[in-house]
């Protein structure tokens, strides 16, 4: 290989694993979903849903408690994953599942019953309804709420002020500590 040949590769080389670097401590500064979601210590925006078994939920019914909301489609494979997690909490704290992607009330109860979802399935719908596997505009309380990914979390105190978020599948472990601090939070 010629002088000039090499000298090119190694600028490209070098490039390359500069490009690499620089990615790298962009994504440790600013993580992708992280700066979206609501800050903490914000209050968590009202609602009051329809769930797919045609009952109500509402943010001011699970005041008084630490909850657990978590943002969904039935078409994401990470919520499906979700689906044990979140039944293993929901028998210890409030639960509840919010489908932000505009689903039918049909198409989340066939979810629910399909995966055994234990915990309240509550229907944010948009502008549109749209049934599975179609993805639907997301509902207007998920944009309250700055959902860009599913599944996404918040964890609320009993004030009903956000202590925890994070977008992107949470282990059991991670959701149950997250829980407990927020039940210790405030007297």
């Amino acid at each position: 290989m010629s002088r000039r040949a090499r000298t090119r590769l190694t600028v490209v080389l070098g490039g390359c694993i500069l490009a690499v670097a620089l990615t790298a401590v962009l994504l440790a500064v600013f993580p992708p979903g992280k700066e979206a979601l609501l800050p903490l210590g914000a209050p968590a925006p009202g609602f009051a849903l329809r769930t797919s078994a045609g009952a109500t939920v509402s943010l001011q019914q699970l005041r008084g408690k630490a909850v657990l909301l978590e943002f969904c489609a039935s078409w994401s494979s990470h919520c499906v994953a979700e689906v044990p997690v979140l039944n293993r909490l929901f028998s210890q704290a409030a639960v509840v599942s919010i489908d932000g992607d505009s689903e039918e009330a049909a198409s989340v109860a066939a979810f629910g019953r399909t995966f055994h979802a234990r915990f309240p399935l509550a229907l944010d719908p948009g502008s549109r309804t749209v049934s599975f596997p179609t993805h639907g505009p997301r509902g207007p309380v998920t944009g309250r709420y700055r959902v860009t990914a599913f599944p996404t979390f918040y964890v609320l105190d009993s004030r009903g002020r956000v202590v925890w978020a994070a977008a992107g599948v949470q282990t059991h472990g991670v959701l149950a500590r997250e829980l407990r601090r927020a039940a210790r939070s405030v007297p």
